[in-house]
């Protein structure tokens, strides 16, 4: 179970480091997601 959930992350990262990368940090450093510059790179990113 534990491998599923680890693959999962895995092709995340494959896909798209920079955008998984870029997450990650956010949530570790607690950024709040509607605060600039992270706000513009969202939205750049969903596009």
């Amino acid at each position: 179970m534990f491998l599923t959930e680890l693959s999962f992350i895995c092709n995340e990262i494959s896909r798209q480091p920079i955008a998984f990368l870029g997450g990650f940090f956010a949530g570790i450093l607690k950024l709040d997601e509607n605060d600039e510059p992270l706000a513009s790179w969202l939205k750049s990113e969903k596009k």
